[in-house]
């Protein structure tokens, strides 16, 4: 299913609805001592020659969202290790095995040794729908 799809709040599979709630921008996660930490806003393309860590946790939507965005940008990211959550990811990034790309609102917590910083250009979104079924009264056959 498209993005557009959803955006419209129709009911695509039959009798569900999706209902936009918020876009949850990505962010990139580095160790404190990365040569871009000190950096507000990081271009990704600044990003291409560095190993990626990817969420095991999140294989679709999410993690196609990072991919595109880093294609976006001219490269096709190096994935060197896959991290079961974004807690996870951030001990990884502390230790120097990679950068990852993570939703905002899989950050509640950030670890010492890390910074989040935001990306510089079109910044890759995930969208957060409500599927509910639809209200409509379904006819009843009587036999």
């Amino acid at each position: 299913m498209t993005v557009e799809a959803l955006a419209s709040d129709a009911a695509p599979d039959g009798d569900l609805v999706y209902t936009h709630l918020l876009d949850d921008p990505f962010r990139i996660v580095l160790p404190r001592r990365h040569r871009l930490a000190t950096r507000r806003r990081i271009p990704l393309v600044e990003l291409a020659d560095e190993s990626w860590i990817a969420m095991s946790s999140c294989p679709g939507y999410c993690q196609a969202e990072a991919v595109r965005a880093c294609t976006g940008a001219g490269f096709s990211p190096q994935v060197t290790v896959e991290a079961d959550d974004y807690p996870a990811a951030q001990g990884y990034v502390g230790v120097g095995l990679g950068v990852p790309m993570v939703p905002l609102l899989a950050l509640g917590a950030i670890r010492e040794e890390v910074v989040v910083r935001r990306i510089r250009g079109v910044e890759p979104v995930r969208h957060i729908y409500a599927v509910t079924v639809s209200q409509r009264p379904r006819m009843v056959r009587c036999r």
